[in-house]
């Protein structure tokens, strides 16, 4: 009896002692999971967080251009219109009229401008009589006259020297928007696809300037107030591509305003016209009769937001304002024609 009495106790020992190791081992468990559950998220939110801002710090973003940078990215997708005269009754008797600018969007050849650029019926010209003196004379014109002037920039290469030259080019009128002052345009033969001769040293038989001509990039959003722009355009008084720098006074809807055209003789007063109830982009920047259908770009990324129309008069006196037609209206009229840009 003593004996069974001393094993039975033994027997309980062994029970107590192996239920507190499994307590013990359960307690451990339960600590380690705790353990991970606490330590585990928070570094993995923090690598999912630090991978996060790496991407964000990693990501290409587009850089932001100077007014330099994105003049040069622009200026080989403008062009100039003028019209080719010929009037024996006039001295000079041939002249070119410079009417306005337009801009190359698409690598098909097509151009945008203003309407009222492409649409003229008649042109005022400076006549030079045998005493010296001047005098404005008007002289009809039509489509058959218009041409595209488009200046091919030097070209400075190992394989290719070429100088700078200025091309002429004819063009049909594809429409015309008369309401949003907007008209497309398509070089008769196609500046990408002409080879250009006349270079200086070329390893080619014949030279493509086609990298040299671009296509504009258009905004597909609508710019914000306040935003610095750039108008390109060619001044009535000279062949040279000219630049000026403003802001975006307002993009909201105008209910009723007069736009002038403005002259570029101080004896030829310019050509206004009324509008009611259109969305224009109203700009703080220096507009003159040649920039007439230029095109209207953001500093920062060189996309063209708007074409360049006119200035506007307030009882008859200039605001300090000029107007530039949303590009809306020009991407309305090349997704009609079916026209990739």
């Amino acid at each position: 009896m003593c004996q069974a009495k001393i094993l039975s106790q033994q027997y309980e020992r062994f029970l107590m002692h192996k239920g507190h190791f499994w307590c013990s081992l359960w307690r451990m468990q339960s600590l380690f999971i705790i353990l991970v559950m606490l330590i585990v998220p928070a570094k993995y939110t923090s690598l999912v967080h630090g991978n996060s801002q790496m991407k964000t710090r990693n990501a290409p973003s587009e850089k932001i251009l100077s007014v330099v940078e994105a003049v040069e990215r622009v200026k080989p997708s403008i062009v100039q219109i003028f019209a080719r005269l010929n009037t024996p009754e006039v001295n000079p008797p041939r002249q070119n009229k410079v009417l306005g600018t337009g801009f190359i969007v698409s690598k098909e050849g097509y151009v945008v401008t203003a309407n009222h650029v492409v649409n003229s019926v008649v042109v005022s010209i400076m006549n030079r009589s045998s005493d010296g003196t001047q005098s404005p004379v008007q002289v009809p014109i039509d489509a058959t006259m218009l041409r595209i002037g488009l200046l091919i920039p030097e070209i400075d290469t190992p394989q290719v020297k070429m100088q700078s030259s200025f091309n002429v080019f004819e063009f049909d009128i594809i429409e015309q928007d008369a309401r949003h002052d907007v008209a497309l345009l398509k070089f008769k033969k196609n500046p990408f696809e002409i080879k250009f001769t006349g270079a200086i040293k070329i390893d080619e038989k014949s030279l493509n300037t086609a990298s040299k001509v671009i296509a504009g990039r258009l905004a597909k959003s609508k710019p914000k107030d306040g935003e610095q722009i750039i108008i390109s355009g060619y001044p009535a008084v000279t062949t040279t591509l000219t630049t000026t720098v403003g802001y975006i006074a307002s993009t909201g809807e105008i209910n009723h305003g007069e736009i002038l055209i403005p002259s570029p003789y101080p004896n030829i007063p310019g050509q206004i016209r009324q509008f009611d109830s259109m969305n224009l982009y109203l700009c703080d920047i220096t507009a003159n009769k040649g920039n007439s259908g230029g095109p209207t770009y953001l500093s920062k990324t060189g996309e063209i937001i708007g074409i360049c129309t006119g200035i506007i008069i307030v009882e008859g006196y200039y605001s300090g304002l000029a107007v530039v037609v949303p590009i809306q209206y020009a991407i309305d009229l090349l997704r009609k024609h079916k026209i990739t840009f």
